[in-house]
């Protein structure tokens, strides 16, 4: 399973800007809940209409790459020119195919 042994938690979301155009950023922390190292897989936004169908996504790469047991680290992820369809977002590690830009 992609991103077993660690917890994404504390998100939280915030209307930004990137490069000039409005963006929602998503912040939070990852934790490894095991005894041993875990990899970090990217970390993947979606964002959801009122119906739940994803409506947009984003992709990017932990701060590390490899979290030793116990270790946490913060994530960012910038969802740039979000469409006004989206009501929630949902955040989970992408499958390194989702992350090549694959579906």
């Amino acid at each position: 399973t992609v991103g077993a042994g660690l917890k994404i938690g504390d998100e939280k979301g915030r209307r930004g800007t990137a490069n000039g155009k409005e963006a929602i950023v998503v912040t939070g922390v990852i934790s490894n809940i095991e005894d041993e190292n875990r990899p970090v897989p990217m970390i993947k936004v979606a964002l959801r209409d009122g119906e739940n169908q994803v409506v947009q996504t984003a992709v990017a790469p932990p701060l590390k790459n490899q979290l030793a047991a116990g270790e946490k680290i913060k994530f960012k992820v910038t969802l740039v020119e979000p469409s006004p369809l989206g009501r929630r977002v949902e955040v989970f590690f992408a499958a390194p195919e989702e992350a090549a830009g694959g579906k």
